[in-house]
């Protein structure tokens, strides 16, 4: 019994939201908004993607942390399945595959604009040819060390606005802090049949810090080629 009532006491501590009066797609602008307006934010999370062709499948799993200021300054560091560095520092875009072995490419941001190819944390595309948002419910995260609730909205997207039109059904399902106007966690569904081959692939976002508007070290943005890295040659 007094195991049952620790429980019944921690669950009680876990915040709720009242029902939000707000639409899917008003909570999603707002977020947007938010995110444009920021001058700078970091997270840190995984990131976990699974394709499944005929049956068999493929999984892939990274640790992420990223901190961006404006459109020319990126730090993104991955761990896990994939370790790369990449950093903008306003003038160059530097790539550092850090398994052994690897090296680095330099080339200026005018040639290879920052964050090409980064697609988490920064939110601005929510509403990017956004068909329909729905509430589908509630959840829970792990966030920030704590279980943090958040609403569910699924979403539907012009073909061509978030994956390739070849793909026949795709599916988002974001988990939302609405007071923060974050999103915890993103899944990705694309379906893709031809008759004789499926694919069916899912990809995972989880964050489980993300900030906005603080204080950056001042290296954040700056890279140093770890002694004996080769700087590699673009084709």
């Amino acid at each position: 019994m007094r195991f049952l009532i620790i429980i019944v006491l921690g669950l009680m501590s876990i915040p709720t939201f009242a029902q939000d009066d707000r639409s899917a797609d008003a909570l999603l602008q707002e977020i947007v908004s938010a995110a444009r307006a920021a001058e700078n934010w970091r997270a840190e999370g995984v990131r976990s993607s699974e394709t499944t062709l005929n049956g068999t499948k493929q999984r892939q799993e990274i640790r992420f942390k990223v901190a961006v200021q404006g459109p020319s300054r990126l730090r993104w560091e991955t761990s896990g399945d994939d370790q790369t560095t990449v950093v903008c520092d306003g003038t160059n875009h530097w790539t550092f595959y850090r398994q052994a072995g690897g090296g680095y490419y330099r080339s200026s941001i005018a040639v290879s604009p920052c964050g090409e190819g980064i697609d988490v944390g920064d939110f601005l595309k929510l509403t990017d040819g956004l068909v329909t948002a729905t509430y589908m419910g509630r959840d829970h995260v792990q966030f920030a060390g704590a279980l943090q609730e958040c609403l569910l909205v699924r979403t539907e997207y012009e073909s061509t606005s978030r994956m390739s039109a070849t793909h026949n059904r795709v599916i988002h399902t974001f988990c939302i802090d609405p007071a923060k106007r974050i999103v915890l966690r993103q899944r990705t569904e694309a379906f893709v049949g031809d008759g004789a081959t499926t694919v069916r692939m899912t990809e995972t976002t989880t964050y489980v810090r993300y900030e906005r508007d603080i204080a950056l070290p001042s290296d954040t943005f700056r890279f140093v080629a770890p002694n004996g890295a080769t700087e590699l040659k673009g084709p």
